[in-house]
């Protein structure tokens, strides 16, 4: 149990980043502690409730499953840019695509540095405390934090951090568990103290179910006598657990006005393979054919359209990463695969 959801040096050689986080995980589990205790938001302020999104968004981003993402983000990105160029890239050049991977020896920072400046991304979500009332416990994993979206839009993927409908789920502990979605596409019911007493094991299996998508390789349970029910519960949805391969495709191509070339690549992870039922929380149906019928309109003109909740706070937000992944964008101009080129990195993990 002593390396389960963990490793050492995960971020840098010297322990830096581990204090620096180390740091920020003490005021945020003072938080969630008193969450835990109180089982409501009660008193907690607004620097509490942001240590509270802050939690979320790192819990989401520092783990082994999004630093496997970002590798595979890395080669794919690298991969498609050798075959798009094949003619301007000399043949022995093409035996280096994995030049830019050995430039990022910890590739998961591509998905923490907007974890890091993005706290402004998911403060329009509503949050809802579950409180499980059932004999039946909620259940963690190695990738606790799970994005899931009831919108739906056919070959894209919804679940990004500003994404329209997102839902974001986290376990607290095996009878509490946080809920936030957002509010302009779901109806929930919960009292005045966003609190939703769960009665129903069928919901407790819905949640858990999303456990076993979002993990990588470990389950966490309280009780060794939840095994069974585990397997039970794996056993009704392997055939939807699919590894998710994520891709990396040139889109577009523009000429700037220096004459130089600016190269768009656009990458997707499938999303969940599973429809998520719960019995208190609905889909707003209006909400979400009118956010259809504009998203149809507008990929008629733009294919590769990114749909946001706010705009103004994704350029907000996306001004802060630019400054923080300054040197991500040096490293990938300095590459040896793509001379003359002007590569752009847009993080994917927003």
């Amino acid at each position: 149990m002593r390396n389960l959801c963990q490793s050492s040096y995960f971020y840098d050689d010297n322990g830096e980043w581990e204090k620096i986080l180390s740091d920020l995980e003490y005021s945020q589990s003072k938080v969630i502690k008193k969450i835990v205790n109180q089982q409501n938001f009660g008193d907690i302020n607004r620097d509490s409730y942001l240590d509270l999104l802050l939690f979320l968004l790192l819990q989401h981003a520092r783990t082994k499953k999004m630093q496997e993402t970002a590798d595979q983000f890395i080669k794919e990105f690298s991969q498609s840019v050798s075959e798009y160029n094949l003619e301007t890239i000399e043949t022995d050049n093409l035996e280096k695509t994995d030049l830019i991977a050995d430039r990022f020896p910890r590739s998961q920072f591509l998905a923490m540095g907007p974890a890091m400046v993005g706290v402004d991304l998911i403060k329009d979500l509503f949050p809802v405390l579950l409180v499980n009332n059932t004999h039946v416990n909620f259940i963690t994993s190695d990738a606790p934090v799970v994005l899931y979206n009831y919108v739906k839009l056919k070959k894209r993927m919804l679940v990004g951090l500003q994404s329209p409908g997102l839902q974001i789920c986290c376990p607290l502990n095996e009878k509490l568990s946080l809920l936030m979605f957002d509010p302009k596409f779901y109806e929930v019911s919960s009292d005045s103290d966003h609190i939703i007493l769960i009665e129903n094991t069928s919901d407790i299996d819905a949640i858990n179910k999303l456990q076993l998508f979002n993990c990588s390789h470990s389950i966490v349970y309280r009780d060794k006598d939840e095994l069974s029910y585990i397997k039970t519960l794996h056993q009704s949805i392997k055939k939807n657990i699919e590894e998710t391969r994520l891709q990396a495709n040139f889109t577009d191509t523009r000429r700037l006005k220096n004459d130089s070339q600016s190269d768009i690549i656009q990458s997707t992870i499938p999303s969940i393979d599973y429809t998520l039922k719960l019995s208190f929380l609905k889909l707003n149906h209006k909400s979400n054919k009118s956010f259809k019928s504009m998203a149809k309109r507008k990929l008629k003109d733009n294919p590769y359209m990114i749909f946001l909740r706010d705009k103004n706070v994704a350029e907000i937000v996306g001004k802060r990463f630019k400054a923080m992944n300054s040197e991500t964008q040096e490293k990938l101009s300095e590459s040896e695969l793509f001379p003359g080129y002007k590569l752009k990195v847009v993080s994917t993990f927003m």
